[in-house]
């Protein structure tokens, strides 16, 4: 999720907390005035509440209203499986959900001892957050709207715990200096908890694999068979691919759409965290990878044409290289060619693979061409093909199932993935058969 849908969903919930704010106040100011025949009205603490109030539907408004039930059954995730799941992948997305579910609470630690003084009380306001975001877990979880996650309860305590600071650093003069000090610690912890995070991420030679495992799969869910593999331990090359900016993405987005005879109408760019999304002036769009700068191009005119053109399914080698030098693609001379059928050819290379999808007036649907320029970065030593396999059998591999599994695992190469630094590391690429559904699992090789 992007900054501005973040900014859309507060926004949108932001106009039914004012109006349930205003009503609060003139409610009250009528109690006051009227039932309880009081001239002086706490004009001050009303206002309070009334913001606490509007903050409290907004922070309902993006936790339960924004969701609909679909999940199928509930699930209750493991005590840090968001943080292990954002470092295995490390997705800039799912460290900033993971660091706005603390901001988001940052108001409810600040704002609950300006309203009543009984909340004066770092304790107080700290369980008054766990208990509020236990409700909201629970609903979640019941009325499967999410999974209840332990996270979000300790994210957003932390939040109120910091906001609980922040309230006494502001209004220190009934505490000591050593005491609003100490009410600075839970800010202090988040902070150097999150850089030790990122410092050891960049410390690394290489980057993280996404889709390896967050948590072992339930052994007693699962049952894995296979043959014989190697205990040879490997050293093995890591290459560098090329990480893009978004100026150079564009770029790229207007050398294509140039090849073809079009160019980029810039009005419908679209930049989001790991990808660029172009389109042109007339009916073709081009996602671009930073990481990599692999690219997936629509041609819509073609892909949407009701019968309009047919689809080309046996097209050899040469037809289709040469229809790709019209797109200013050249596929290198040692890759393999392979019709995949219903039109559809892919070739692949040591560096990747593209795949096209061809018809009849000489046009591709969709070219996904997953073929970067690598460099040798550094050999690093490598895990057995036997180590590898002892990882499926214990449950190392992600599989998004809560079905028992009953893996067959066949042979096994080494492939090349990329990696959240642009690095193309290996992998074991283990042929499965997973609930009799060939697939392939794949096990990092880097030790």
């Amino acid at each position: 999720m992007r900054i501005s849908d973040i900014i859309s969903i507060g926004s949108r919930y932001l106009v039914l907390g004012v109006i349930v704010a205003l009503f609060i106040t003139a409610a009250t100011l009528i109690i006051y005035r009227f039932f309880l025949k009081k001239r002086s009205v706490p004009i001050g603490k009303v206002l309070l509440w009334a913001t606490f109030f509007c903050y409290i539907i907004v922070v309902l408004g993006a936790t339960l209203m924004m969701r609909a039930s679909f999940y199928e059954g509930r699930k209750i995730m493991p005590l840090f499986y968001s943080y292990r799941e954002a470092w295995v992948d490390f997705s800039a997305v799912m460290w900033r959900n993971i660091i706005l579910n603390i901001l988001m609470f940052l108001p409810f630690g600040f704002l609950l001892p300006l309203c009543h003084r009984i909340f004066d009380s770092f304790w107080k306001t700290s369980i008054a957050a766990f208990v509020f975001t236990s409700l909201i877990e629970t609903v979640q979880y019941f009325l499967k709207l999410g999974i209840f996650e332990p996270d979000d309860l300790l994210n957003n305590t932390i939040g109120a715990m910091i906001g609980f600071g922040i309230y006494a650093l502001i209004f220190f003069k009934k505490r000591t200096i050593k005491r609003v000090l100490a009410l600075q610690i839970p800010l202090f912890i988040t902070i150097s908890a999150f850089a030790a995070i990122f410092i050891a991420y960049y410390a690394q030679p290489v980057g993280n694999i996404e889709g390896q495992y967050v948590i072992p799969i339930d052994a007693e869910k699962l049952s894995v068979t296979g043959g014989e593999y190697s205990d040879e331990n490997k050293i093995l090359p890591v290459y560098k691919a090329p990480v893009l900016t978004a100026i150079e993405t564009q770029a790229f987005a207007e050398k294509f759409f140039e090849n073809i005879g079009t160019s980029l109408d810039e009005s419908q760019n679209d930049i989001y965290d790991g990808v660029a999304v172009y389109k042109a002036v007339d009916r073709y769009s081009i996602w671009v990878d930073y990481l990599g700068g692999s690219y997936n191009f629509t041609d819509f005119d073609t892909s949407f044409s009701e019968n309009k053109f047919k689809i080309i399914e046996n097209a050899d080698e040469n037809e289709i290289k040469a229809a790709l030098t019209l797109y200013g693609i050249t596929i290198p001379d040692d890759a393999d060619f392979e019709n995949n059928g219903d039109g559809r050819y892919s070739f692949t290379a040591h560096n990747g693979t593209l795949t096209c999808e061809y018809y009849d007036n000489g046009c591709f649907a969709n070219i996904r061409n997953n073929m970067v320029d690598l460099e040798p970065y550094m050999d690093l030593a490598a895990i057995s093909e036997n180590e590898a396999f002892e990882m499926i059998k214990q449950g190392k591999f992600r599989y998004y199932s809560d079905e028992n599994l009953n893996i067959e695992v066949n042979d096994s190469e080494i492939g090349y993935v990329i990696d959240s630094k642009g690095f193309y590391q290996p992998v074991y690429n283990f042929s499965c058969t997973v609930n009799n559904q060939p697939t392939t699992i794949a096990i990092s090789a880097i030790q």
